[in-house]
């Protein structure tokens, strides 16, 4: 048999015994790359359902984000002023049912309101997905009255009579043009 030679390492080949038996594996090797196979996909299946998992989650409270916000701006948009206290209310989004509830806090500032909105899922209540807190502040009859639903604008008579008080006249010093 030859052996080729290369530097000072030598390579032996083989030669079969009986060229006629096929080698192979055998039914431990089998078996043992099949449970390493195994383990390796359920670490990766384990994986892939904890990031549709946290995927799930983080839709849901991006929706309770929004809810929150639609809901101070109703609060914001109304024509009254918000009552202090706690109040709660259902309210449907994306083809689900939360629970939001509404706490309206004074401040320091006479005429600003802390809210604190908190959305939960309504099967679970007490369990709130987000809490977003706002300020709203009572700027006076200045600006029309609005019902933002409808899109109609009504005259606030309590603001026109105070923009005329506020206009300088001829005897107030103002232009007599």
């Amino acid at each position: 048999m030859a052996r080729p030679k290369y530097g000072s390492m030598t390579l032996v080949f083989k030669q079969r015994e009986n060229p006629d038996i096929a080698r192979g594996f055998t039914l431990l090797e089998v078996l043992v790359a099949v449970a390493i196979v195994a383990l390796g996909l359920s670490g990766v299946l384990a994986t892939i359902n904890g990031m549709v998992g946290s995927s799930a989650y983080l839709r849901d409270k991006t929706l309770a984000n929004w809810v929150a916000q639609n809901h101070i701006t109703e609060l914001r948009l109304q024509s009254d002023w918000p009552d202090l206290g706690k109040s709660t209310d259902d309210v449907e989004m994306a083809g689900q049912q939360w629970r939001v509830a509404t706490e309206v806090v004074s401040t320091p500032v006479e005429k600003l309101r802390r809210l604190n909105v908190s959305v939960a899922y309504r099967e679970t209540p007490d369990d709130s997905l987000v809490t977003v807190a706002a300020f709203i502040g009572e700027t006076g009859a200045t600006r029309p009255l609005s019902d933002w639903r409808s899109g109609a604008v009504q005259a606030n008579p309590e603001a026109q009579q105070a923009d005329q008080d506020s206009k300088p006249g001829p005897d107030d010093g103002g232009d007599e043009t």
